[in-house]
């Protein structure tokens, strides 16, 4: 489940203290363009692998995974669920391999991956 929010954090950057929810400066974030470009995609999962550069969102985003992780995105809006979603199938299905490591890493208790499956069927536009 942790792994769920692995990449919640590319919708989000910091905690809005009024609201209880992540800040939504990052919800106009153009997935579609993330997801349409390998190479950015990797670049992104290079740097939550602690194995490449960030960007100044990637830095953000992975501070904040942690928190998300032990919170299953529970600061998230309905958008921001939508676009960890839409990026997490992405990743599954256009970098297997990452995939996997990121599993490893995020999901070191091997904990189901049946609500992640769940998570992206609900939030994942179709």
């Amino acid at each position: 489940m942790k792994l769920l929010v692995v990449l919640a954090l590319l919708a989000v950057a910091f905690a809005r203290p009024d609201d209880g929810f992540y800040d939504t400066k990052y919800e106009s974030f153009d997935v579609k363009e993330l997801i349409g470009n390998i190479r950015l995609l990797k670049a992104y999962v290079l740097c939550f692998q602690s194995k490449g550069k960030c960007t100044p969102e990637g830095t953000d985003i992975k501070k904040w995974i942690p928190e998300a992780l032990d919170s299953e995105c529970a600061k998230c809006t309905e958008k921001q669920k939508s676009l960890v979603a839409e990026v997490l199938k992405a990743i599954m299905e256009l970098l297997p391999a990452e995939w996997e490591e990121l599993v490893k890493i995020y999901n070191a208790n091997g904990q189901s991956l049946e609500v992640l499956a769940a998570f992206i069927n609900k939030y994942a536009p179709k």
